[in-house]
């Protein structure tokens, strides 16, 4: 009768350590989107570490310096079960997008922010990315696929690209 508590005892134990220690490819949590980048493209090699937390806006940041010298700032914000329900990215307005490390980082992030290709895609398409991050446009662009919208400025100084996951609003 001990040994089969002490074997139940380690097999609850053993299912909570190995189940704690995975990623969450499906959550909306900066664990998850590191995954989900990672999985796009090998070469990013994200983390959740590395984040300048701000308690009082609860968001995270985090500033890149892409191979081909583009500087870009990520930022999350959270709710208080630590959900990402808003994503920010800025960078310097872009000379051209074609063969752009700094479009594809960027398509990237949409993708793992909708956890959805197709929605991303359309929500890309929609507010013409490529558009977005190359020609000055004082007028936001928006666009709403489901649950997730997407706002754009554009201006002499850069980009603001701003996602917003309207499940937890």
């Amino acid at each position: 009768m001990k040994n089969n508590h002490c074997f139940f005892l380690i097999c609850v134990l053993c299912i909570f350590t190995l189940s704690g220690c995975t990623p969450k490819e499906n959550g909306d949590n900066i664990s998850a989107f590191c995954y989900r980048m990672n999985s796009y493209n090998e070469t990013y090699n994200l983390t959740p570490d590395g984040y300048i937390f701000d308690d009082i806006e609860g968001s995270y940041t985090r500033f890149f310096i892409l191979s081909d010298g583009t500087d870009l700032m990520l930022q999350f914000k959270t709710d208080e079960k630590n959900r990402i329900y808003q994503m920010n990215i800025t960078l310097p307005l872009q000379n051209n997008t074609t063969e752009n490390e700094a479009f594809f980082f960027i398509t990237d992030c949409i993708t793992a922010f909708c956890n959805d290709n197709k929605a991303a895609n359309q929500l890309t398409e929609e507010i013409n990315l490529k558009s977005a991050l190359t020609v000055v446009d004082f007028k936001t662009k928006k666009a709403e696929i489901g649950k997730i919208s997407i706002k754009t400025d554009t201006t002499e100084i850069g980009t603001v690209i701003s996602l917003y996951n309207n499940n937890y609003t």
